[in-house]
């Protein structure tokens, strides 16, 4: 019988590498669909006339107010109460996360994980296992530290909202005339 040696997984350290946060939130649009989805949960429990405000949340800006049910741009402000819902613009999230922007940050990390390792003390002599779990571990923390860093979902929550808003607009709705949309910093 043999023994099991225990082996440590070296901690690489990989600087979170920049998001194309413009580039990604092109994307936005063609991710909207959980958000098309859940609108009509949203209908329920609504009273007429309603009062649309920023976040769903009153004590932000008002935006609109929808007179009644059949509005033709009700849907846009029921878009609106979905993309509030933190399940469903997270959602949306990953999925543009997933097509926009790891594509354009995993060669990145890749390359930053292999210069890396060539400062890991005895890398080359650790099994194959344990380095593949050592980049793993340092691939998928770059890139979430990445995500968090660039507030990524709230991004992509304020650019769904403004895509929201601007249909409302085109079906007509009379959006507030001192509205101005937060911006993430």
């Amino acid at each position: 019988m043999g023994l099991c040696a225990s082996v440590e997984v070296p901690d690489i350290e990989v600087e979170a590498p920049n998001v194309d946060v413009k580039k990604a939130m092109a994307d936005v649009k063609k991710s909207m669909g959980a958000i098309e989805k859940s609108k009509d949960a949203e209908k329920k429990g609504l009273k007429y006339p309603f009062t649309l405000h920023e976040f769903n949340d009153k004590e932000k800006q008002k935006i609109t107010e929808l007179p009644k049910e059949d509005e033709k741009w009700a849907d846009k402000v029921y878009e609106y109460l979905a993309a509030c819902d933190e399940k469903v613009i997270k959602s949306v999230a990953d999925t543009v996360w997933k097509n926009a922007a790891l594509p354009a940050l995993e060669p990145a990390v890749d390359k930053s994980i292999a210069e890396a390792t060539g400062n890991v003390e005895g890398w080359d002599k650790l099994p194959g296992f344990i380095k593949t779990k050592a980049k793993k571990t340092a691939k998928k923390k770059a890139l979430e530290q990445a995500r968090k860093k660039s507030k990524f979902d709230a991004r992509v929550q304020v650019k769904a909202f403004s895509i929201i808003i601007e249909g409302m607009t085109k079906a007509g709705a009379t959006i507030e005339p001192d509205y101005k949309p937060t911006e993430v910093e």
